[in-house]
């Protein structure tokens, strides 16, 4: 074997069995042996080819991993280091240079060819995080595989960036009816926009929506979400999303412009072949909204934004808790609702007039007694019977004099 051991390929009834067994050893044997000064990248992809023979990851993520390495770990400097020269300073610099990247766009044309083009905006850091936890695991196969000794991407983190705005926006009210009156806009899609906003599904579980998913009729019309294209919802749990008005409206108009009375069978969105469509298949936003006059850079994403959005502002009807707002949108925590808060000032405003700050028995108290609650300064002035300093016959506020804390203790007192 590469690595000197003698390995036995048993014992065969025959010559000629045993030397089509020893054949096999042989090819596989040569088939683990890097080539001489064999790049980082270039590993990278036997690598990559192994974990997807082993199955160690799903079909769908292993094309999201090989996507990531050829979007950001191939054509780099850290990308053509020899496998065994990679050093910790190295995956540093590295990160450093994606941060400052320019973000693209891969377009997968009908004949099957991959296009890029740029995006205007520069690599986010998520997918820094992401990239950079494949080439962690890359090089612990290398150390598995005795081409080195050690991970110098271990405990290498990606520095956060200084946040001046917010990495996301929503849909006005305006924006959102210009979308539905805007003739120019085929009805389809129309349609499908408005979906995404009154349901706040990702793109991914818009891919593998299927009719049977989705109940119009009843007391609770509902959506099942189950399916992201080609596999499980995020998250792994199956969860169902009650219908608003506007929504369920549009799946009604959506099958009678299909022809059709009730749920057909199969995906709501199929494509041309009958399956999910393609990742990254928007149904033409970025081109239909600048028609509709939305020209600013506005995701289809940030259309799930724009449901979590209004629902906190309460432009659909009452104001929603920032916990109900997590449960519709399946946010795994509060915390990633809480991006919203600051959209609901006057709810938080509301609850500020309402909180008198002191315990209710002792306003009831202050009430019936004909007094005002007394700050402290006001209470200790009046408990120990201290007057309070003037200065050009004006009370002097915020100022304590170094007697009022001793109380009986004080030896002017």
């Amino acid at each position: 074997m590469p690595d000197g051991r003698r390995v036995s390929g048993g014992v065969w009834p025959t010559k000629e069995r045993a030397r089509e067994v020893l054949a096999a050893l042989v090819c596989e044997a040569e088939a683990t042996v890097p080539p001489l000064d064999e790049s980082f990248a270039a590993f990278g992809w036997r690598w990559l080819d192994r974990r997807e023979r082993e199955h160690v990851r799903h079909p769908e993520r292993a094309a999201d991993e090989r996507s990531i390495w050829r979007s950001h770990v191939e054509g780099t400097v850290l990308g053509g280091l020899a496998v065994d020269m990679v050093e910790r300073r190295d995956v540093r610099a590295w990160i450093v240079e994606r941060l400052g990247a320019d973000a693209m766009h891969v377009d997968t044309m009908s004949d099957g060819t991959r296009r890029e083009r740029s995006t205007g905006r520069k690599v986010g850091r998520q997918t820094v995080v992401n990239a950079l936890g494949l080439v962690r695991l890359c090089l612990e196969g290398a150390r598995d595989d005795e081409l080195r000794r050690d991970n110098p991407a271990d405990g290498v983190r990606v520095p956060r960036r200084p946040r001046t705005s917010e990495p996301w926006t929503f849909l006005s009210a305006e924006e959102i009816e210009a979308l539905r009156t805007c003739k120019a806009i085929p009805e389809d899609r129309q349609l499908v926009y408005r979906i995404a906003i009154f349901t706040g599904l990702r793109a991914g579980e818009l891919h593998g929506l299927h009719w049977s998913d989705v109940h119009l009729d009843g007391p609770r019309p509902e959506i099942v979400v189950r399916h992201s294209r080609r596999r499980g919802p995020k998250g792994g749990k199956v969860a169902r999303v009650p219908l608003l008005a506007p929504a369920r409206a549009a799946f009604r108009r959506l099958l009678r412009i299909g022809g059709h009375d009730a749920p057909p069978p199969g995906l709501v969105w199929p494509a041309k072949g009958g399956g999910p469509h393609a990742r990254g298949y928007e149904w033409q936003w970025g081109r239909w909204r600048k028609v509709a006059g939305i020209v600013r850079p506005v995701r289809f994403h940030d259309l799930r934004h724009t449901c979590g959005s209004h629902l906190v502002i309460g432009d659909w009807g009452r104001p929603w808790r920032l916990e109900e707002v997590r449960d519709f949108l399946r946010h795994s925590s509060v915390t990633m609702t809480e991006r919203y808060a600051h959209l609901a000032p006057e709810a938080i405003h509301g609850a500020a007039r309402d909180t008198i700050g002191i315990p209710r028995g002792v306003a009831a108290a202050e009430e019936e007694s004909g007094h005002e609650s007394d700050t402290g300064e006001q209470a200790n002035v009046r408990e120990t019977g201290a007057k309070v300093p003037e200065s050009q016959g004006e009370p002097l506020s915020r100022f304590e004099l170094l007697t009022y804390g001793l109380r009986n203790r004080c030896s002017t007192n």
